[in-house]
């Protein structure tokens, strides 16, 4: 086994001047936000709907909507109660622009302006800024990180492209999931969900008194059948520790760490009408267990009451294990065998020992360090410098057949804002990475943000933003062999001289706070250019496969996004409080050329690569003060998914009644009703055969302070 390492046009041209301030390294402390000044950074649940709200993810710095330099969408507590929302892409149906999908029942994606697969791999997803992003997969794998639905405090969601803040994975925007401090909470609550799919969830979590600090411990366990037509059920367990503790005034010191084991099943819920003509909707369903633990550490010391720095470190572990697929499987759902004896199927399994159908299997790791400084709360100035190093590394026998693959980054970056005037903010952001003995990306961001009246901002911004290749993107490759030992299939072959992506986004923003209706209306009109997108590639398969192809990774893609996005939210009364967001987008592409036959070359240069529109909203209404109400709407436009093909436009409702009952000031009992997709009819969402059906959950929550 061997080891390897790897260390613009239409509008004028921006200029940018690096910030120089990279002296000392990296971004404002996540756990200072919870510490030292908390008026500036937290949030109560009732201000998201009523002012505008205080973000910390687009810049690594305490701004107010209105101060940043992109578009943000903010999820609060209150929100995320009434959504109904069973896990977490599902929340992220309220972004304007997002699309979330079920690949199956217990497999999820979430991407942004479409062009995805079921891995989508352009979206920096966190949790309290610690990146979730697997080099294994190149994405996120949203069903083993120890988190759920009920630790959320709020999500900060940046609908641009943010690398200049948090990196490569960033190129499109990013989601930062911010769990309860144990700072804020005391006591204990559980709860227990049951319902369709023979749901049977339960969380536990309890939070006491550490002698400088406090800490919170959660657990959980979340399982269901999965659909009765493919039995693709799912088992979990998860446990977190969260821990703060300041031993000085000027010293703060978090930890986490988390467990989270199960399995999935799950698989490619489409057949090719000869099949469908055979078995009808029968399709292969494999299992995926694994196993999942991560732990982060931050120090930070405030140097003054507005001066800090911080060092943090964390690292992230999944071991996936698919269960091979036999040769009788491999016959029944594989066209071209269908009249292959099974004892030559299983002389070809036992030359290929590593084969996965699904290719869901191996393990990963990411280790990540940063050192940084911050200076917050000057009249004119605030700034964050600092720089970190990460090691990622990945195996699968599938997925990286010829070894291990690991691979080393650097990065040193900056984040300013300057108040020119009290009317007019200047934001100025940039990073520099380098995968070590190859590739480097730079990347930039700038906004103008001027505001009128103390109730209306106007903003212009531009990025120039670059992704650096993925371990899989880069070294992945499987070939097939021959009982005999002959190359069989050049399946995929590694591309080692991948550039980096580059995205160019210009956009215009427009916030304005409705101070009558205790709201705001956020508008962005946005066009981002990608070039050297990394697509896949036909290729010959080599000498000895006379006529034969193979997939590789090139940079042959280019897109362009170009659309508008709104976001209104309103309480105009204390006791209703609504959201609605809205997204036009129109993906084109070029007509570039993916290698093979000509009929091959152009699959992209498709008008549905993107919804054209999207909407949600979602109204509460607090009927008495023990008694809410709340209503969901989500409509999505059809689509094409690169993996799960043609998908139609789809409307989708859910509703939610909940029943609060006190006792004294101590104890609460919370009983609720779940119905998504209330009104139907059954849709699709990926793939052919994952209906959605009408889903009903009851809810039982107690919670002791």
């Amino acid at each position: 086994m061997q080891t390897v390492h790897y260390t613009p046009h239409h509008w004028p041209r921006i200029l940018l001047t690096v910030c120089s301030v990279l002296t000392l390294c990296s971004v404002v402390p996540l756990a200072w936000s919870d510490h030292a000044d908390d008026k500036a950074f937290a949030l109560h649940e009732d201000d998201l709907l009523t002012s505008i709200p205080v973000i910390t993810s687009a810049t690594r710095l305490a701004q107010k909507v209105n101060e940043a330099p992109a578009s943000i969408t903010v999820i609060d507590k209150a929100t995320i109660a009434s959504s109904g929302a069973q896990n977490l892409p599902d929340l992220l149906r309220l972004v304007p622009g997002f699309q979330v999908f079920h690949v199956s029942t217990n497999k999820f994606g979430a991407t942004y302006h479409g062009f995805s697969n079921d891995f989508p791999n352009r979206l920096e997803v966190m949790i309290d800024g610690r990146s979730v992003y697997l080099p294994l997969f190149s994405a996120v794998d949203w069903t083993s990180l120890g988190l759920g639905v009920d630790d959320l405090e709020r999500i900060e969601i940046i609908r641009s492209s943010n690398v200049a803040t948090h990196g490569s994975n960033a190129l499109l925007g990013a989601i930062n999931f911010v769990t309860r401090s144990p700072l804020k909470e005391t006591g204990a609550e559980g709860g227990i969900t049951a319902g369709s799919l023979n749901t049977r969830n339960a969380y536990l979590r309890v939070t006491d008194d550490l002698l400088h600090g406090r800490y919170r411990i959660s657990a959980s366990h979340q399982q269901n059948d999965g659909s009765r037509l493919h039995s693709d059920d799912a088992s979990r367990q998860y446990m977190n520790l969260a821990a703060s503790l300041t031993p000085t005034l000027r010293h703060t010191l978090d930890l986490r760490i988390g467990l989270d084991r199960g399995h999935t099943r799950t698989g490619s819920l489409k057949s090719s009408p000869l099949q469908r003509e055979r078995i009808g909707k029968e399709v292969f369903i494999a299992r995926r267990d694994y196993s999942a633990n991560y732990q982060d550490l931050t120090w930070t010391q405030q140097l003054s009451p507005h001066q800090s720095v911080y060092f943090r470190s964390y690292r992230n572990y999944l071991s996936a294990d698919e269960q091979p697929i036999t040769a009788q499987e491999l016959q029944r759902y594989t066209e071209s065998l269908y009249h292959v004896p099974v004892e030559l199927i299983q002389l070809q399994l036992n030359a290929n020992p590593g084969y996965r159908a699904l290719g869901e299997h191996g393990t990963t790791s990411l280790y990540d360090m940063e050192l940084g400084f911050s200076h917050t709360q000057d009249e004119v100035l605030k700034l964050n410098a600092g720089a970190g190093y990460r090691h990622e590394k990945a195996s699968s026998l599938m997925l990286l057949q010829s070894g291990t693959v690991s691979g080393n980054k650097g990065r040193a970056f900056s984040n300013a804002q300057l108040n020119l005037t009290p009317d007019l903010v200047f934001n100025l952001g940039a990073l520099y990475e380098r995968q070590y003995t190859h590739t480097t990306a730079r990347s930039t961001r700038t906004s103008i943000n001027y505001s009128h009246l103390n109730s209306t901002t106007f903003r212009l911004g531009y990025s120039h933003s670059q992704r650096l290749p993925s371990l899989l993107e880069r070294f992945g490759n499987f070939t097939l062999y021959q009982p005999d030992g002959r190359v069989s299939d050049r399946v995929v072959q590694a591309n080692t001289a991948l550039r980096a992506e580059t995205l160019r986004s210009y956009e215009f923003g427009l916030l304005h706070a409705l101070e009558n209706m205790n709201g705001y209306f956020d508008l962005r009109i946005y066009r981002e250019e990608i070039s050297d997108g990394i697509v896949s590639y036909w290729i010959p398969a080599g000498d000895d496969l006379p006529g034969a192809r193979s997939r590789t990774n090139r940079n042959a893609g280019a897109w362009t996004n170009t659309g508008a996005e709104l976001q209104l939210n309103l309480q105009p009364l204390s006791t209703v409080s609504a959201t609605l967001n809205y997204g036009y987008n129109r993906t084109q592409t070029s007509n570039w050329d993916q290698g093979g036959p000509a009929v091959n070359r152009t699959p992209f240069n498709r008008a549905m690569l993107s919804p054209r529109h999207t909407v949600s909203a979602l109204i509460s209404w607090q009927v008495a003060p023990d008694m809410t109400l709340s209503a969901a709407h989500y409509f999505m436009d059809k689509v094409h998914w690169l993996e799960g093909d043609d998908r139609k436009a789809y409307n989708r409702t859910d509703l939610k009644a909940a029943k609060i009952w006190n006792r004294g000031l101590t104890r609460e009992t919370e009983l609720a009703l779940v119905v998504q997709n209330a009104f139907g009819p059954d849709y699709q969402e990926f793939y052919d055969y994952h209906d959605f059906e009408r889903r009903v959950f009851i809810q039982l929550m107690m919670k002791y302070h």
